[in-house]
């Protein structure tokens, strides 16, 4: 009997009984406005950047001189296109949100050029109140006096807007989408994670997913600068201090002392020539001015002052664990990003022509290939990151050589790795590709199926990629793991497969050993102090017979287990003769079988004898009548229900435990239950046994 159509019935049920609203929550709506607007802060952390990096180019400066208008014509041209392609904005598209209306034009100039208009205003509200203490004329008090009251009303305005799209007052969210004229709803379908087949379409789609990943990424770096800038302010505004005394009587100095400012040692810089520690501060200003050593008066120059980076130890461990961090999310995103499209092989999925269901391996050799690549160049922005926050004072040349030369002996060594490691992976990339694949792990387990005869003496790994490509795009495949895990398997007619995040493992089902290993529960929920919700899972060896093929495991949850051995063409063999734990459903559904066989018989009048298909499996005949046998006809929840039998018993207990409350399993049995058809309440006492 095949469950599907149960759950199908369970689903079109409970999915008619409640249904969905087709506006989107405010909470929704203000975390899609948050990030449509970090677009305007993102490029200009990008410009300012660019800036410092070339504070003597002319096109640069030309370009932060006018940076809100370059913003301007950036975010207008990024909005437009996803106006275009997706009917929504930048962060609407990001939340599965699109607009009703294709007035592309009037949402353009209510969510893009009326901001920038209102930022001007307070850029201009800002430089009245800094020139508020000169002689103010009748132009300046009255603007100093209209825009607060201006921007206190559209705030005001906006508010309005959302507390009544919140009560359900107005379809609007703001006063921008009514004089826009759209509406914000549900896609119908979920947003496409592969691109479209038109190339514009394509690299559009590639450029927007890599776009959506940056935001995040480089308001975190705004957000970095800011905190830095905010804690290295009070010292950048000190007096550079006067020459030391250098008469007998001046002061001790403290061990991990400055000399010029007498506290303890801030990023620890030492003269080289003559080894005494300052502060990286007080020894940069102090040599800039003078020129020479503050303690031994020996001339020197800024370059003879060796320090690390412009951030103390402690800001150096909070940047090294948060990149740690970023660095482990994208080689193991959870699901929420890789359901989102934030995938390594679903960001490069431009350059992936092919598809996992028409091409299996191919596939796979390309994701294997661009997630080793990509994942080895996390090290390298780590060394562009320590880059950034050197000393640039002498050039970007020579921060780069003092970062490496003039460092500690281990974070050397570190840092020679980090760079070495993208080098060194790229050309064990390269040889992969060459010479139609020869080299590469898969290809490598291929080469090992090939099967010689008199007949075909060239046969070549493709005979094999073709077998395992036709079998797995057959629908009855066995598949176990999430589509978001890093480890799927696959049981085809006559391979298995396991694909893990680096590697695929491949053995044909003709010559494998198949051996129970291992089981384990993991509990989910403890409900009370008797009864605790828990998921058996089994690790299953998969062993060849040809020593040339490295063994694995496969694991999967208990009721998964009779599927995988159906598939199988071995037996499973249970030499530790483990117990496959039956699952939740199918202990109540025992249960629930020896208290309905216990009720009272139901039997047909002699003008209907013959019995329909039950609805559910569609297999076998309804044997089971809703009948109120626990009480009177009024007493109590139940009802008499009226309806023909429809159902066999195995569809119904499946029913009735899906509409139960699945954290608390003890109450299944002395609950109720409505009627598939009638919706009238019933409980176990209340099925009844066909009989003729």
């Amino acid at each position: 009997m095949s469950s599907s159509n149960i759950h199908s019935t369970v689903n079109s049920t409970s999915s008619s009984a409640v249904p969905k609203s087709a506006l989107p929550s405010v909470f929704e709506l203000l975390a899609q406005e948050r990030l449509t607007d970090l677009i305007r802060p993102c490029l200009r952390q990008i410009l300012k950047f660019l800036h410092e990096i070339r504070p003597f180019s002319k096109f640069l400066r030309i370009l932060y001189q006018y940076k809100d208008e370059f913003i301007l014509l950036i975010e207008s041209t990024v909005q437009w296109l996803y106006l275009h392609y997706y009917s929504a904005l930048i962060g609407e598209h990001f939340y599965g949100l699109k607009r009703t209306a294709n007035h592309h034009l009037r949402s353009l100039i209510f969510s893009v050029f009326l901001p920038y208009v209102q930022s001007k205003l307070e850029s201009l509200q800002e430089q009245l109140r800094a020139n508020s203490t000169d002689n103010p004329g009748a132009t300046f008090r009255i603007l100093s006096q209209l825009l607060p009251k201006v921007q206190i009303f559209i705030e005001g305005v906006c508010w309005l807007y959302r507390i009544g799209y919140a009560f359900g007052k107005t379809e609007y969210y703001s006063p921008a989408l009514q004089l826009a004229g759209v509406k914000l709803t549900y896609l119908k379908e979920p947003p496409a994670v592969i691109p479209p087949s038109t190339n514009t379409g394509r690299l559009f789609a590639l450029i927007s997913q890599i776009m959506s990943s940056g935001l995040f990424l480089i308001q975190f770096v705004d957000w970095w600068n800011n905190t830095n800038n905010s804690k290295q302010k009070p010292t950048s505004t000190n007096v550079i201090p006067p020459l030391p005394n250098t008469s007998p009587t001046r002061q001790t100095i403290a061990k991990r002392q400055c000399p010029l400012c007498r506290q303890p040692c801030n990023v620890p810089t030492a003269v080289l020539g003559s080894g005494y520690v300052y502060c990286y501060t007080c020894i940069s200003d102090y040599v800039k001015r003078y020129h020479r050593c503050p303690t031994t008066q020996q001339p020197i120059n800024s370059r003879m002052s060796a320090s690390l980076l412009t951030i103390d130890t402690s800001e150096l461990f909070i940047l090294t664990f948060l990149y740690s961090i970023i660095s482990f999310i994208i080689i193991l995103p959870p699901s929420e990003l890789i359901s989102a499209g934030f995938s390594i092989q679903n960001i490069f999925s431009y350059f992936f022509t092919e598809n996992e269901e028409i091409t299996f391996i191919r596939y796979h050799i390309k994701r294997i290939s661009s997630k080793y690549l990509v994942q080895s160049f996390l090290p390298l922005g780590y060394i562009c990151l320590l880059i950034y926050y050197s000393d640039w004072s002498s050039g970007f040349t020579h921060a780069c050589h003092s970062l490496f030369t003039e460092t500690p002996i281990i974070l050397r060594c570190v840092l020679y790795i980090c760079l070495l490691t993208p080098l060194l992976s790229t050309l064990i990339v390269i040889r992969w590709h060459l010479n139609d694949c020869f080299y590469h792990p898969i290809v490598r387990q291929l080469r090992l199926f090939i099967q010689t005869n008199s007949q075909q003496q060239e046969q070549t790994w493709h005979a094999v990629e073709s077998s395992i490509n036709t079998e797995f795009r057959r629908y009855d495949k066995f598949s176990c793991g999430s589509a978001s895990s890093n480890v799927r398997c696959y049981v085809l007619d006559s391979w298995i497969l396991k694909c893990s995040m680096y590697h695929v493992n491949i053995a044909q089902q003709s010559n494998v050993r198949v051996e129970l290993d291992e089981a384990h529960d993991i509990h989910l929920q403890e409900t009370n102090e008797e009864v605790s919700l828990s998921t058996q899972y089994l690790n299953i060896l998969i062993k060849s017979y040809d020593p040339r093929i490295k063994p694995f495991y496969i694991r999967l949850r208990a009721s998964e287990y009779d599927d995988l051995r159906g598939k199988l063409q071995a037996n499973i063999e249970n030499v530790k003769n483990i117990v496959v734990r039956q699952s939740l459903s199918e202990l109540f559904l025992e249960d629930f079988r020896q208290l309905v066989t216990q009720n009272p018989k139901y039997r047909l009048p002699l003008n209907h004898q013959d019995l329909d298909t039950c609805i559910g499996c569609l297999q076998t005949n309804a044997n089971v009548k809703l009948v109120k046998n626990c009480d009177a006809p009024d007493v109590g929840q139940c009802r008499t229900c009226f309806c023909r039998p429809m159902w066999c018993l195995e569809c119904l207990g499946k029913w009735f435990a899906s509409r139960q409350d699945q954290t608390r399993p003890d109450t299944w049995l002395q609950s109720n239950c409505p009627c598939p058809s009638c919706r009238s309440i019933f409980c176990i006492l209340d099925i009844s046994l066909i009989e003729f």
